[in-house]
């Protein structure tokens, strides 16, 4: 887009309409090789519709249509729950090539797994094909992706999944929703407009080790604040 274009379309629409063109593209473009993840035949056809669905459901007037969670069928998961854009993104790194828990250095077996921000359940579920004999303890502090994990995991009963934070110290902990759905959940205030802030629970990463022993795999992935758990941990 040259500066002319680019000058009118600042002025003819606002920032917030911008940022939710500019999440609308980077979405569908993300998204383009997401009907792979399911076998072909209905099941593919169903999970490239719910591609589209998802760009429209969060226009929808009612909030229980707007929150209410579709079913997609994933090749060597299972069955799983999205809501939001992200969902399918997340998935996609998840599951499409190069699969981003796939690298180099993983046990060939893990009996104790700890998921550090578990969002709404897809790395759980992940770890238990993976893994199907480890029990798995996945923390998620944010209610509205908690209730959606709640889902995803509910067949699994080697997931235990609770409804706290992770932080360097326990107690309440101050966390923040930006746009771009409900993998934007932070501790940290950045140049992004807040949606929304409320109040977790957390509790640390010594406390996880003191209740459950030794860790086999560490999955954490808490929008910044890693540096803050990692480095408040005595027993690492």
């Amino acid at each position: 887009m040259g500066g002319r274009c680019r000058g009118l379309y600042r002025r003819l629409f606002s920032r917030r309409a911008r940022q939710r063109v500019y999440l609308l593209r980077f979405y569908w473009s993300e998204s383009s090789g997401i009907g792979r993840l399911a076998r072909p035949g209905a099941r593919r056809l169903w999970i490239s519709l719910v591609r589209v669905l998802l760009c429209f459901k969060g226009a929808l007037p009612l909030r229980s249509l707007r929150q209410g969670a579709l079913p997609v069928s994933v090749q060597g998961i299972g069955r799983l729950f999205v809501c939001q854009r992200c969902d399918l993104l997340l998935l996609g790194e998840l599951c499409c090539p190069p699969r981003e828990y796939e690298f180099a250095g993983l046990p060939d077996a893990a009996r104790t797994i700890v998921d550090l921000g578990a969002n709404v359940g897809f790395a759980a579920r992940y770890l238990c094909a993976r893994y199907p004999d480890a029990r798995i303890l996945a923390l998620e502090p944010d209610p509205e992706s908690f209730k959606l994990a709640q889902r995803n995991v509910s067949d699994h009963p080697q997931v235990a999944l609770r409804n706290v934070g992770v932080a360097g110290e326990p107690g309440p902990l101050e966390l923040h929703r930006f746009p771009g759905g409900s993998w934007a959940t932070s501790s940290f205030v950045t140049r992004q407009q807040v949606m929304d802030t409320f109040t977790a629970q957390a509790v640390t990463l010594d406390s996880i080790i003191d209740e459950l022993g030794d860790i086999d795999l560490l999955k954490i992935d808490i929008e910044g604040a890693e540096y803050e758990v990692l480095g408040s941990c005595r027993q690492l």
